[in-house]
């Protein structure tokens, strides 16, 4: 995926001048932020850290001052951030703070973005789909019975059901303890918590409520807890595709059980490769729409 070109004000209303920590350009891996002369250090870490759980994982940083920026970095890498490079400010990225009309068209072009990632993402489910009506899901364990099924698609069953009913917290939790390649509510979640506890040790200082470091990490716990609320979607997907794969086991499951070993080998290729491809765009998407949130969020 291509950068996305995105300048936009991390600067709260209010204030008249350029923003001293600027997030320059996103995409679903990648990030690049200027950062000037006496720039807050916990607003650095906020955009940093939400980003990152967003799913980015590599950043650029433009700066004069790269003091703070070799401080931080070792702390970056130990979270888990695969690359940090930081370099002189390039010319063309020295601009006043920006238009809001700019900035409204910038989140338009990442819409455009997620349309595209929404429109393979589709193409992919339609085609993991198609396969299982067909052939149904592989079935690894040939002694299966269609009553074994029949339990299994029950439970699933109470699992939506109860995950729809939930109020949001008891679904945050729910969502924790159903089994999802790469569960982007736990991922967000696991953030949450280590910023909620990073702002307990903070408050028990004695700091004021107003102090710098106090409020960032508070709009990082805001920030990375409705990541994980706008993730919900693709858990309560996942269940219901579980489901629909459970009836079409049942519906193949005879014919299943008869091909020859030879067979079923390349039919359980192609059905991982599906699979893989449905995952892969599900996962771009999902990135796609974190760091358009994490941007919009930025501009208010």
């Amino acid at each position: 995926m291509k950068h996305l070109l995105l300048f936009l004000s991390l600067l709260t209303s209010g204030h008249a001048d350029p923003p001293r920590v600027r997030l320059l350009s996103a995409s679903e891996n990648s990030a690049t932020i200027r950062v000037e002369k006496a720039a807050s250090e916990n607003r650095l870490t906020l955009l940093v850290d939400t980003l990152h759980t967003a799913g980015v994982h590599s950043f650029t940083f433009e700066t004069t001052e790269p003091k703070v920026l070799k401080k931080l970095k070792r702390t970056w890498l130990d979270s888990g951030i695969k690359s940090i490079t930081i370099t002189s400010p390039q010319p063309s990225s020295s601009f006043p703070k920006i238009d809001p009309i700019e900035a409204h068209a910038t989140l338009l072009r990442i819409k455009d973005q997620i349309d595209q990632a929404t429109f393979q993402f589709e193409a992919d489910r339609k085609a993991l789909v198609s396969f299982i009506h067909q052939y149904g899901k592989p079935e690894r364990d040939l002694t299966i019975t269609p009553a074994d099924l029949i339990a299994e698609k029950a439970a699933v069953q109470t699992q939506l059901d109860q995950f729809i009913a939930a109020a949001v917290d008891s679904r945050l939790q729910l969502a924790t303890q159903i089994s999802f390649p790469e569960n982007p509510v736990t991922r967000h979640l696991k953030a949450h918590r280590k910023a909620l506890l990073k702002k307990k040790a903070l408050a028990a200082t004695g700091v004021g409520p107003k102090h710098p470091a106090l409020l960032a990490l508070a709009e990082e716990t805001t920030a990375t807890r409705q990541l994980a609320i706008d993730d919900l979607a693709s858990i309560e997907e996942a269940l219901r595709l579980k489901i629909y794969q459970i009836d079409q086991r049942r519906k193949h499951l005879a014919t299943w059980k008869n091909l020859p070993a030879a067979d079923r080998a390349t039919l359980k290729k192609s059905h991982q490769q599906k699979r893989s491809a449905y995952l892969t765009s599900l996962q771009k998407l999902r990135n796609l729409q974190s760091v358009k949130t994490t941007a919009t969020r930025s501009l208010q």
